[in-house]
Order: structure tokens, then sequence, then C-alpha cells
């Protein structure tokens, strides 16, 4: 798929996760 999609699908996803999901978040980082 295109760079801006993967950018956007990325950047939307880690946003959803630190304003909704903190704590999965953190889990993500592992």
């Amino acid at each position: 798929c295109p760079e801006w999609v993967q950018k956007y699908l990325n950047y939307g996803w880690r946003s959803l996760m630190r304003t909704v999901l903190p704590s999965v978040s953190l889990l993500q980082k592992s």
C-alpha cells in the first residue's frame, strides 16, 4: 500500500492507543 496510507494508519493507531488505551499502548511498546 502507499506510504501515506501506512503513515496515516500508523499515526491514527498510535494516537488512539495513547488517548483511549494507554495501558495497551505500553504493552505494544514491549
